[in-house]
């Protein structure tokens, strides 16, 4: 199965987004982070506290 969107960081910025003091959509807005997607704009995705909080605990 292949990835709706994969995401692209160095690991001093994925370690920021992990522990809530880097915010994924300002990491995007800021070219830290790239996202590609073959599905949807990337530009359309929104990040949230909420869905930090999931990805630095491993949730989906």
């Amino acid at each position: 199965m292949l990835a709706d969107i994969t995401f692209h960081c160095d690991t001093d910025n994925l370690a920021l987004m992990m522990f809530g003091r880097l915010d994924a959509s300002d990491a995007i807005a800021h070219g830290k982070l790239q996202a590609e997607s073959d599905k949807k704009p990337a530009s359309s995705i929104s990040a949230s506290r909420g869905s930090q909080e999931h990805f630095a605990k491993g949730i989906p």
